[in-house]
């Protein structure tokens, strides 16, 4: 047991070495900056995010501007510049604790829902840029999400119902909404049998518990009446 403690004790130092001197040494306190990963958030209808992520600039005098244009466009449009963060704290006890990596990070707001742009940023440091200095990238607003359409239609009735029956037809809720009726209206689930678009319409009638029917406790017991068809 010592002896695999140790070898693991040594083998994670060197790693860590490793990585240490690999590292540029002007991308830990030097006031010059280097660029590092840039990141595309998840778009909103109208909003696009970005992160760009740096090291160096300890005396924090870069800076980070952002224009963008319409796919296909030709005049480039100025955006808010990219804010600089480096070690700010949001904390909250026993929700969140964050510190801030040190980025840049922007939005481009108010644009147009699903529409293609084109984004451009360009680095900026009094103290140098140690590599690109410069991101174009190409992302899409999202556009509304729709309801699904073109789904089943499962029609629901009560128990003891005798009329005329639309089909595919169900006694109790649960036995539409599930493969397998179970105990009826208060089985806590089951398979699904509805997808999305699917549409479930409960007709009217009073749907009353009925132990004999959904062999079930009758501590659940609820009735309610629909006077139309309700839709699901």
């Amino acid at each position: 047991m010592g002896l695999h403690r140790t070898l693991f004790s040594s083998t994670l130092a060197l790693t860590l070495l490793g990585s240490l001197c690999s590292y540029p040494t002007h991308a830990q306190d030097a006031d010059s900056i280097t660029p590092g990963e840039f990141l595309v958030n998840n778009p909103t209808l109208i909003n696009l995010g970005f992160e760009w992520h740096v090291a160096g600039d300890s005396n924090r005098n870069a800076a980070a501007t952002v224009s963008f244009r319409k796919a296909g466009d030709g005049d480039w449009q100025e955006a808010m510049p990219m804010l600089r963060l480096h070690g700010e704290v949001t904390f909250q006890e026993n929700i969140w604790n964050m510190v801030a990596p040190n980025m840049f990070a922007g939005s481009i707001l108010d644009l147009e829902e699903g529409t293609v742009y084109e984004a451009r940023f360009e680095m900026s440091d009094p103290d140098g840029v140690n590599g690109t200095a410069d991101q174009t990238v190409t992302v899409s607003t999202r556009t509304e999400p729709m309801p699904a359409a073109g789904g089943a239609v499962y029609h629901v009735y009560p128990v003891g119902y005798e009329g005329e029956r639309a089909e595919p037809s169900f006694t109790g809720l649960m036995c539409a909404y599930n493969y397998r009726c179970g105990a009826g209206d208060t089985a806590p689930g089951g398979r699904p049998r509805v997808k999305p678009g699917d549409i479930i319409l409960m007709h009217a009638g009073t749907y009353a518990y009925y132990y004999e029917f959904y062999a079930n406790n009758t501590r659940y017991n609820a009735t309610t009446t629909f006077e139309g068809t309700h839709y699901l």
